[in-house]
C-alpha cells in the first residue's frame, strides 16, 4: 500500500511528524506552508511547497502538524479544494515530543482571563482540556497547541460583547476572530465562532469559544460540522476551586466529558483528538442548517 504524505507545517510539529513517519518507513512528498519566505527552500532534502502546489502533487495523506488545525483544515477544503477524506491532525502525542509548555504561564493566564471575566460579569465556563485535565486530575495539562480553553454561551452574551472585552484588556497582544460562514437557527452568518490571543511569540495564550443556545441543545461549528449538545450539560454553572480559586465549571461536567471524550474520559489517550468525538455528537448538515 502507497504511503505518499505531505505534512503541512514546517515547525516543530511538522518536524516530529517527519521523523515519525520516517521510522514508519512512510514516503515525505514535501512539506507545505504558508510562508511564502519557506516556499523552494529544503528541510532536511524535503522540499517546501506552497498550498497553491497541492493540487498538482501526488501523495496518499494530507498530513497537518500545526496548532491551526481548524484555519488549516478549512483553508485546504474552500480555497484549495482538497477532499476532507484526504486530511488527516498529526496525532497529540507526536506534536508534544521534545516539548516542554511553560505551565505556570498558562495557569497564571487562566487566572487572569478568570479574574477578568468575573470582573466583567462574562458568564464563562472552563471547557476542553483545562476542563478535562483538571476535572480528571486537579491539575491543568494544556493541548499540545497551548492556551487555556473557555466557552460563553450566546444568548447570555453576544460574541461582539465578549471580543470588546477581551481587545480591552489585551491590547499588546493579537487577537484574532473566527466567523461563522452560514446562517443557522442559532445564529447568522458572520456570528462569532471563536476568539484566540496569542502572545508577541504567536504562542496562544487562550481561546473563547462561543457556544450558541437554542430551544433545548447548545450548538456550535466544528468544521465541517454543526454540532449540539444538550443544554442541560453545560448552561448550569457552578465554582470549583482550582489551586486556591474559584473558577465556573458545568455543574454536570461528568456527564459532558463522557458524551465530548466517551465513558473512559477519566483514562489519559495519548492520540486523542477532537475528530475523535464527531460520532459522540448529533451533527447537523449545512443543508439542515439552512432549512
Amino acid at each position: 500500500m502507497s504511503n505518499r504524505i505531505i505534512i503541512f507545517g514546517t515547525g516543530k510539529a511538522g518536524l516530529n511528524a517527519l521523523q515519525h513517519f520516517r521510522h514508519e518507513a512512510a514516503t515525505i512528498v514535501a512539506f507545505c506552508d504558508n510562508n511564502p519566505q519557506k516556499h523552494g527552500t529544503r528541510i532536511d532534502n524535503v522540499p517546501v511547497i506552497a498550498p497553491r502546489q497541492l493540487k498538482e502533487s501526488t501523495y496518499d495523506r494530507l498530513v497537518i502538524a500545526s496548532m491551526f488545525l481548524n484555519e488549516i483544515r478549512t483553508q485546504l477544503v474552500n480555497e484549495i479544494g482538497i477532499p476532507p477524506d484526504r486530511i488527516e491532525a498529526l496525532p497529540s502525542y507526536i506534536c508534544l515530543i521534545g516539548s516542554s509548555p511553560d505551565r505556570d504561564v498558562e495557569e497564571q493566564t487562566l487566572f487572569q482571563v478568570v479574574e477578568i471575566f468575573d470582573r466583567e460579569k462574562i458568564t464563562y465556563f472552563l471547557d476542553s482540556s483545562a476542563l478535562l485535565s483538571i476535572v480528571r486530575s486537579g491539575d491543568f495539562l494544556p493541548w499540545p497547541h497551548g492556551g487555556v480553553d473557555f466557552s460563553v454561551c450566546v444568548p447570555v452574551h453576544t460574541g461582539e460583547e465578549v471580543l470588546a472585552v477581551i481587545q480591552r484588556h489585551f491590547p499588546a497582544n493579537r487577537v484574532s476572530v473566527q466567523r461563522i460562514g452560514f446562517d443557522f437557527i442559532a445564529w447568522k452568518k458572520g456570528d462569532i465562532r471563536g476568539i484566540k490571543v496569542v502572545d508577541q511569540d504567536n504562542k496562544s495564550l487562550f481561546t473563547a469559544s462561543i457556544r450558541y443556545h437554542h430551544a433545548n441543545h447548545v450548538y456550535w461549528v466544528f468544521e465541517p460540522y454543526v454540532v449540539r449538545v444538550p443544554a442541560e450539560h453545560i448552561l448550569r454553572l457552578e465554582r470549583m476551586d482550582f489551586r486556591g480559586r474559584m473558577v465556573n465549571v458545568p455543574s454536570r461536567r461528568e456527564e459532558y466529558l463522557a458524551l465530548v471524550y466517551g465513558d473512559d474520559w477519566r483514562t489519559p489517550k495519548k492520540n486523542w483528538h477532537w475528530s475523535d468525538s464527531k460520532h459522540i455528537f448529533k451533527e447537523v448538515s449545512h443543508v439542515e442548517a439552512q432549512g
